[in-house]
């Protein structure tokens, strides 16, 4: 429904058919942000949605963009997005917080204070030419804590430590906020800030200050000298927008005071502001030092990190020097005893076994090299300290080991040093050349995070080049980058190339915005809004000359048809494989046949499914996309009763998988491999690492499917606390993603974990009888009536078309939780013990 026709109607606007606005929360120039509430999980969330169309959408599609990538704690999280009427919006997290560095208590609050909301100093976006005096009224209702106020360090210790370990993650993602300000940064009743607004966000090292027509970008009371000066803008420039901010908390006063924008930047830029301690000789000396140092008008006066910032706020010395107990070793440490130093997970990320060979073939395992490689590491914010362990990602093992400047050697390359050389000689043609043709050969090896590693690179560098050269070089580069991407099928991957898209040179250009439509549309395909959104973007682009690109734009109408329904899918499959024929390109082909394997697979052809995705996998070039069909082969092996064929495919598949450090193909060739262990009656009990080592993936599918199974074991061993537990999280996910069957599924294995009314169960039952996925349905009525044995037993009339769909003689073979035969004994209250 639009916001016009409900407003029309005399109802409050629903967005995307999905969110009731209730109240504005706040209002710009170019949009405002509401409480909403989300009609299908019954939960407030805030939505920002933009005014009007026009060249602001491009800073709002930056910002969800940014906010993918940031799936991290104490960043509010993005839930989703959409258009309405025009207008993009996207829904984030509904915060309850007190601006940084948080709420007041009785016996400190101040009289509250306002301030004009249009008042040049607090907006993000300010002309330089506005010298009028600032006219501070008493007219609107503020926003932050009223300057006048003044807090001791120990009040605001602990929100800042926690603040400046969200940044140091931020930062490490490789993103700068550039207007953190107390609004930006909301501090919940117990502590903990959660920081909003990436609207202004970029990569590390932009030299973007001041925007076209003379117009400051970020919040000026708030903005480092370099952003003024137009200067690069690093993380630096965060750090000094939080020495402001401690500033004003210790002393009631901001560093600079002045009645006009440009008096302002002018001071900014010239003069140090007064010591700490000149206005606040409470403030503990340590700390005093710290804030005064975040203040310094150039960047390398600063402290060089978060994390630098932290230990010296603690009252240690600053640099940061690792001395665990391990690095006091008299002679070389061993590849195997530098794993001590990693935090995990192990399983399925290789974190700490390639962290440990990482940095031995940096050290030679010698303790003081050790020590040194570290403190770089933990400097250039590409991993922290956690308590005695090391933190690490996987994408930036994949950097150590594949970018020019830390190639480990000859096998890292096939064309060893010659990028390195390439980017050093400014050679911007030849860079794009030589990356475009690594980053294939690396991808279809399926070594995926190292080819990304390698785009990035060439990507860095052709910006660099003259303008219409780096734009022409940086768009063939990025198109690859999105083929990688997609291959790899994590959300985090898509996410990572739709930022770069979002940072492109020429991102106005038709085939930027293309590439970023494709990106757009795949990760709405598993969103909550896929209905309305996917295929009909994917529609919307129209073909692709490169084949690769056309391939993806091809699976997400496939996605999205088989999401909609089987009929929906048969039709979009035909028109792939007209596709397919006319290209006569194999590895089209071998899409095809994948795609009728999941239709085949939703159509419950489970042994004809298996068949065709074993044919993709014959057919496909990439291996990536061989890992891919074989593990879809297993899938159906699996409901096909052959679990021990589903377990040796997925086996072989997960080695590949680990060999070549694909996380997520090694996630579901294990997942594959318990479920097949279930079926068969030897999953022993819950796989907890394995869930937690899912969690870290990211992929809520995966994760919730890996709790589900997990669960039925737990159910079936009698642990009922444990099935509940990951029951809830299952269905939390599914919930989320509006997937209708599983959540019924769900709800149903729920009422068996823990008991149901009659109330709750009866309207499940009628569900449950038009269920059309096979299998699901005479389960859930087993389970429910496990759950509600006051529930009258179920006619044979509703029973057997659930069941028809498997042969008699598997009805004594597991399926999801219980057999058929199983099911079947409880729906009709012949025996109801688990």
């Amino acid at each position: 429904m639009s916001d016009q026709a409900s407003e029309d109607a005399g109802e409050a606007p629903v967005l995307g058919g999905r969110y009731r606005l209730r109240a504005p929360l706040g209002r710009g120039g170019h949009g405002e942000v509401w409480d909403a509430d989300d009609l299908v999980l019954g939960e407030r969330v805030a939505i920002k949605w933009l005014l009007r169309p026009g060249p602001e959408s491009a800073r709002v599609r930056s910002e969800i963009a940014t906010l993918r990538m940031l799936r991290l704690p104490g960043v509010v999280r993005l839930l989703d997005e959409g258009t309405e009427g025009g207008r993009p919006f996207f829904v984030m997290e509904r915060v309850a917080g007190a601006p940084f560095p948080g709420p007041l208590t009785a016996a400190t609050a101040p009289t509250p204070a306002t301030i004009d909301l249009d008042d040049p100093l607090a907006a993000s976006t300010v002309s330089l030419e506005d010298a009028a005096p600032v006219a501070r009224t008493r007219s609107a209702p503020r926003v932050a804590p009223p300057r006048a106020s003044r807090r001791s360090w120990a009040a605001i210790a602990e929100p800042t430590e926690a603040l400046l370990d969200i940044l140091a993650r931020v930062h490490a993602a490789g993103i700068v906020h550039r207007d953190l300000k107390p609004e930006n940064v909301l501090v919940r009743a117990d502590g903990r800030p959660v920081v909003l607004d990436f609207g202004l966000a970029l990569g590390h090292v932009e030299r973007v200050g001041v925007a076209p027509g003379g117009r400051i970008v970020g919040t000026p009371a708030y903005l480092a000298p370099e952003q003024v000066r137009g200067d690069a803008v690093e993380a630096r420039a965060d750090l000094y927008a939080l020495g402001v901010m401690l500033y004003e908390a210790l002393t009631g006063a901001l560093p600079h005071e002045a009645s006009s924008v440009q008096t302002l930047l002018l001071l900014r830029s010239t003069q140090a502001p007064a010591p700490v301690r000149g206005r606040a000789p409470e403030v503990p000396e340590h700390v005093a030092a710290i804030v005064d140092r975040l203040l310094a008008p150039w960047p390398d006066d600063r402290p060089r990190s978060a994390a630098d910032v932290r230990v010296a706020l603690r009252g240690r010395a600053e640099p940061l020097r690792a001395r665990p107990a391990l690095l006091r070793a008299p002679g070389p440490l061993t590849e195997e005893a530098l794993r001590d130093l990693f935090a995990g997970p192990d399983r399925l990320f290789h974190l700490r076994e390639d962290g440990a060979r990482a940095l031995w073939s940096r050290s030679g395992g010698e303790p003081a090299r050790v020590a040194e490689e570290i403190d770089t590491w933990v400097r250039a914010g590409i991993a922290r300290w956690d308590g005695d362990r090391l933190v690490i990602e996987r994408d930036t093992l994949d950097h150590l080991g594949a970018s020019p400047q830390a190639a480990l050697g000859p096998d890292a390359w096939s064309e060893p040093g010659r990028l390195l050389h390439l980017i050093a000689a400014g050679d911007h043609a030849a860079v794009a050349e030589t990356a475009l043709a690594l980053a294939r050969d690396l991808a279809q090896q399926g070594r995926l995070g190292h080819a990304v590693a390698v785009l990035h690179e060439g990507v860095l560098c052709v910006r660099h080049a003259p303008p219409e050269a780096a734009a022409l070089a940086e768009a063939r580069l990025l198109a690859a980058w999105v083929a990688v991407a997609f291959a790899e099928r994590r959300p985090q991957a898509l996410d990572r190339v739709l930022y770069e898209l979002c940072r492109a040179i020429a991102r106005a250009s038709p085939d930027i915005a293309r590439l970023e439509a494709l990106m757009r549309a795949a990760l709405a395909v598993d969103g909550p809004s896929w209905q309305t959104r996917a295929r009909a973007e994917a529609d919307a682009l129209g073909p692709f000359a490169d084949p690769d690109l056309e391939r993806w734009r091809q699976w997400v109408r496939v996605r999205a048809g088989l999401r909609a329904s089987p009929e929906a899918a048969e039709a979009v499959i035909a028109e792939a494989t007209a596709w397919a024929d006319r290209t006569g390109d194999r590895g089209a082909r071998a899409s095809v046949a994948g795609w009728l394997g999941l239709l085949r697979y939703e159509q419950g052809r489970f042994d004809e499914s298996a068949r065709w995705h074993a044919e993709a996998a014959a057919g496909e070039a990439w291996l990536p996309l061989r890992m891919a069909s074989t593990l879809n082969e297993a899938t159906s092996l699996l409901e096909a009763f052959r679990p021990e064929d589903a377990r040796r495919r997925a086996r072989a598949a997960g080695e590949m998988a680990a060999r070549c450090r694909h996380p997520y193909f090694e996630a579901r060739a294990e997942w594959v491999q318990r479920t097949a262990a279930f079926r068969m009656g030897q999953a022993g009990a819950p796989d907890r690492e394995l869930v937690d080592a899912s969690v870290a993936l990211g992929a809520p599918d995966h994760l919730a499917a890996v709790c589900f199974t997990e669960a039925a074991v737990a159910y079936i061993a009698g642990d009922l606390p444990v099935a509940g537990e990951l029951g809830d999280r299952a269905l939390e996910v599914w919930r989320r993603l509006n997937h209708r069957w599983l959540v019924i599924f769900a709800r149903c294995f729920m009422a068996a974990v823990r008991g149901a009314s009659r109330e709750e169960a009866e309207p499940l039952a009628g569900l449950v009888a038009g269920c059309p996925v096979t299998g699901f349905g005479i389960q859930a009525l087993g389970l429910l009536r496990r759950g509600c044995p006051s529930l009258p037993p179920f006619a044979d009339d509703v029973l057997a078309p659930l069941c028809t769909a498997i042969p008699e003689h598997r009805w004594d073979e597991r399926l999801d939780v219980l057999s058929v035969r199983e099911s079947l004994a409880a729906a009709r209250g012949e025996g109801l013990a688990r």
